[in-house]
C-alpha cells in the first residue's frame, strides 16, 4: 500500500511540474525584440480562445466598451495585448470583471494542432500592465504559475 501511495505522488508531481517544463524552453528565455504587440481581439487564435472557452464577441478591445465593475453594461473580458512571436509563440494579457476585477496572463504554445495554454500570475503588477513590463517580470521569475 506505502508503494503505490508513493508511486501515485510521483506520478502526480511529474505530472504537475511537466506543466511548466513544456513551456520553459521558451518563456524564460523571451526576447521582447522578436514579439509583435497587438491590441485588437481579432488577432487573438482561434484556437487559444477555444481553449479557454472564450468567444471573440464577449472580449472588448484594448480601449473598447469593457465594464471592470460586477454591475452595468460592457463587456467582462478585455483584451491588454496580444503579442506573437517568430515561432508562433503567444503572451496574452486579458482582463476579467466581475465581483473582482483580475487579470490573467496567458503563455500560450502551438504543436501542431495541440494548444499549450498556461496562465500566471505576476507578482505585483497592475492589471493593465504592458507587455515590457509584464516580460520583464517573466524573466525575473516574478510570477505564479496556476
Amino acid at each position: 500500500m506505502k508503494s503505490l501511495l508513493l508511486y501515485i505522488l510521483l506520478f502526480t508531481t511529474s505530472f504537475l511540474y511537466s506543466q511548466e517544463e513544456n513551456l520553459s524552453h521558451w518563456v524564460y528565455k523571451i526576447d521582447s525584440n522578436d514579439f509583435k504587440v497587438f491590441s485588437n481581439k481579432t488577432k487573438i487564435p482561434i484556437a487559444f480562445l477555444n481553449e479557454v472557452e472564450l468567444k471573440r464577441s464577449s472580449i472588448s478591445n484594448q480601449k473598447g466598451n469593457f465594464n471592470p465593475s460586477c454591475v452595468g453594461g460592457g463587456k467582462k473580458v478585455r483584451l491588454n495585448w496580444a503579442a506573437r512571436d517568430s515561432d508562433n509563440h503567444w503572451i496574452i494579457s486579458l482582463s476579467f470583471s466581475g465581483k473582482s476585477y483580475y487579470t490573467k496572463v496567458y503563455l500560450v504554445s502551438f504543436d501542431n494542432s495541440i494548444v499549450e495554454a498556461n496562465y500566471i500570475r505576476l507578482h505585483h503588477t497592475l492589471p493593465e500592465a504592458s507587455f515590457s513590463e509584464s516580460v520583464d517580470k517573466i524573466m525575473a521569475g516574478n510570477f505564479d504559475w496556476k
